[in-house]
C-alpha cells in the first residue's frame, strides 16, 4: 500500500494536472522483500512507487507500510487523530485524508483519497479540516449554492486558544474563511472596477464568487465587546456588511449587464488575470508563488522552490511543488504570507525589505541579493534589496500583529480590509497620553465604546486587547510595561510604549514625537 500523494497537500493536484515533463527516476530502497511487492519504476512524473504490500503489513502499519518516516501532522492534534483513527498512528491518516489504510494495493488505499484535506472545496463540504474546525452543521452552502445537507463538525467542534486566550476567535473557522477577504478578494475587485469607471465608487457590487451569509450580521467570532462594536459600526454606517454578493461576470454576462464591450472586456480581463490570489485555489507554479489552498494556504509551509525536506520516502526530494514538511502549524513566517501578498500593496515584500525593480529597459536589476548570492527571479520578478520594516528587522512576523479575524474573518461578508482587519498601532504602543489599556474600544475610528478597553485576565496574566476588543495571547501586560512574545520564534520583545517615552522624553527624534 502506498499513499504516494496523500500527505503533500494540494501540490498533488498541481503536479498531476500540470503536464510536468520532469521524468527523473528515483530508486527507493526495497525492504521487507517477503511482504512488499515492488512492481516497477514509473516514468509518469513521479518516483518509483510501492504498489502492493501484504495484508499482514497493511493491518499492522496502515499508511505507514509505505510512508514510514513521514512527520506527525501536528503534535497537539495527533492524540485526537489516533483516537478517531482506531487507536493506531498508521490509520489516523484516514481521519483527514480518507482513503483505505487497510488496503494492500496503492489503488485500493487511495480510493476516495483527499490529497489535500485543507483544500477550500474539501473543507466547505465538511470534510478534512471541516470535520473539526467547524461548528456542527454550520456549512450549508458553497458560493451561495446550497449543499444537499448541512455539513461540518462531524467529529468535534474545535476551539483554539493558540492566539486568543479567551477562545472567542478560535472556532468555526471554515464558515468564516469562506466569507473572508482572502477567499473573496472583495475589496480588490470593487476598487479595481470602480477606479476604472466600470462600477460606481463605494457600492461594492462584485467579488470573485457569489457568496451568501445566511446566519445574519452578528459575528461568529469575537468577544461581547467586539460584537457590540461591530453592531454599532454597522448601524452607524462606518462599516458595511453584506448578506449576499455577486461574483464578477464573464464577458458575455457583463456585455448583457452593461451593454459596453470595453467595460465587459476589462471586467473579464480582471477575472481571468488578476482574481487568482484567493484561497479557493492553489498558488501558481512559479518560484515564490507555490502554496496550497484553503487552510493549507497558510498552515502548511512551502519554501520558495517547493521542495520537500521531510522524511517520507515516497515523496521525491528533487521535484518541486511539495510542502516543506508534512506539518500543520500556527508558526507562520512572513515568507509564507508572501506566497500571496506580493501584488496589490506589495506588503509581503516591502515588509521584508525587497522592492520590485522598475523594469526600465536601460537598467538591469542587481544580480545579487542582500547576502551576496545570485538572485533568481522571485514571484516572477527581480528585486532591489533595501531594508525591511522595523518590526521585521527586530524579529516580529506578520502573525505577531495580525489576528485570527484579520485572516479568517468573523463570519460576516465585508467589502474591504478596513471593515475586517481589527488591529491598530495603538493596540501595542498606545498614544503619548495613554497606555493601550486606557484607550476605549474603537479608538482611532468614529465608533467608540464607553470606558477603557482594559485587559483580558486569566491564569494570573493580563493580555492586551485589539482595538475592537479581542484578547491577544502574545501581548502580555506587566505593570506599566508590555511584552510581545513572537508566535513564530518565541522571542520576547519589550514593546515601546509612547506614554512612557513621552513622560521620560526619550524620543529618538522630534519628528517621531510629532508623528505620534
Amino acid at each position: 500500500m502506498n499513499y504516494q500523494n496523500i500527505l503533500h497537500g494540494s501540490v498533488f493536484l498541481l503536479f498531476v494536472f500540470s503536464g510536468c515533463t520532469n521524468t527523473a527516476k528515483i530508486q527507493i530502497n526495497k525492504t521487507d522483500q517477503e511482504i512488499r511487492a515492488f512492481v516497477s519504476e514509473k516514468d509518469d512524473n513521479s518516483p518509483a512507487l510501492y504498489e502492493q504490500v501484504s495484508q499482514a503489513l497493511a493491518s499492522e502499519k496502515g499508511c505507514l507500510s509505505c510512508h514510514e518516516g513521514i512527520e506527525d501532522i501536528n503534535e497537539a492534534m495527533m492524540p485526537y487523530l489516533v483516537g478517531y483513527g482506531g487507536g493506531k498512528k498508521g490509520t489516523s491518516c484516514a481521519v483527514c485524508h480518507e482513503g483505505n489504510p487497510a488496503a494492500t494495493t496503492k489503488d485500493g488505499a487511495h480510493n476516495g483519497l483527499l490529497p489535500d484535506p485543507g483544500n477550500m472545496w474539501v473543507v466547505s463540504k465538511g470534510k478534512g479540516c471541516g470535520k473539526c474546525h467547524s461548528q456542527k452543521h454550520a456549512l450549508t452552502s458553497i458560493m451561495a449554492q446550497p449543499l444537499p445537507e448541512p455539513a461540518g463538525g462531524a467529529l468535534m467542534e474545535s476551539t483554539s486558544f493558540a492566539t486568543d486566550p479567551s477562545g472567542k476567535t478560535g472556532s468555526n473557522h471554515v464558515y468564516r474563511l469562506q466569507r473572508a477577504l482572502v477567499s473573496l478578494e472583495y475589496g480588490k475587485v470593487s476598487h479595481t472596477l470602480s477606479s476604472n469607471g466600470i462600477v460606481p465608487k463605494n457600492e461594492y457590487m462584485y467579488c470573485d464568487f457569489d457568496m451568501d451569509d445566511p446566519d445574519g450580521e452578528t459575528p461568529d467570532a469575537g468577544t461581547e465587546k467586539y460584537k457590540a462594536w461591530i453592531k454599532k459600526a454597522i448601524e452607524s454606517g462606518y462599516i458595511q456588511r453584506k448578506s449576499f454578493v455577486r461574483g464578477l461576470p464573464d464577458f458575455k454576462e457583463a456585455l448583457k449587464l452593461w451593454n459596453d464591450p470595453e467595460k465587459a472586456a476589462f471586467a473579464d480581463y480582471y477575472r481571468k488575470e488578476c482574481g487568482r490570489c484567493h484561497v479557493w485555489m492553489e498558488g501558481r507554479r512559479e518560484r515564490g508563488d507555490i502554496r496550497g489552498g484553503g487552510c493549507t494556504s497558510c498552515h502548511v509551509l512551502y519554501t520558495n522552490d517547493g521542495y520537500y525536506e521531510g522524511g517520507d520516502p515516497t515523496i521525491p526530494k528533487n521535484t518541486k511543488f511539495h510542502p516543506y514538511k508534512h506539518e500543520i502549524t500556527t508558526k507562520i513566517p512572513a515568507s509564507q504570507c508572501a506566497h500571496c501578498h506580493t501584488r496589490g500593496k506589495r506588503i509581503g515584500t516591502t515588509f521584508t525589505g525587497i522592492f520590485e525593480y522598475d523594469y526600465k529597459s536601460n537598467h538591469k536589476a542587481t544580480p545579487l541579493n542582500e547576502k551576496g548570492e545570485y538572485q533568481e527571479p522571485l514571484y516572477t520578478k527581480d528585486y532591489l534589496h533595501i531594508r525591511g520594516d522595523i518590526h521585521f528587522e527586530k524579529g516580529v512576523e506578520c502573525i505577531d500583529c495580525h489576528t485570527s479575524i484579520d485572516v479568517h474573518g468573523d463570519g460576516n461578508i465585508y467589502p474591504t480590509t478596513l471593515y475586517q482587519v481589527e488591529i491598530q498601532c495603538y493596540d501595542c504602543h498606545g498614544t503619548p497620553e495613554k497606555y493601550p489599556w486606557e484607550l476605549p474600544v474603537g479608538y482611532g475610528t468614529p465608533v467608540i465604546l464607553d470606558g477603557n478597553r482594559g485587559v483580558y485576565e486569566t491564569d494570573k496574566k493580563e493580555y492586551l486587547l485589539t482595538s475592537r476588543g479581542n484578547p491577544r495571547r502574545n501581548l502580555v501586560k506587566e505593570g506599566d510595561g508590555v511584552t510581545l512574545i513572537s508566535f513564530y520564534s518565541g522571542k520576547e520583545h519589550a514593546v515601546p510604549l509612547l506614554k512612557t517615552i513621552n513622560a521620560q522624553n526619550t524620543w529618538k527624534t522630534k519628528a517621531g514625537m510629532v508623528a505620534m
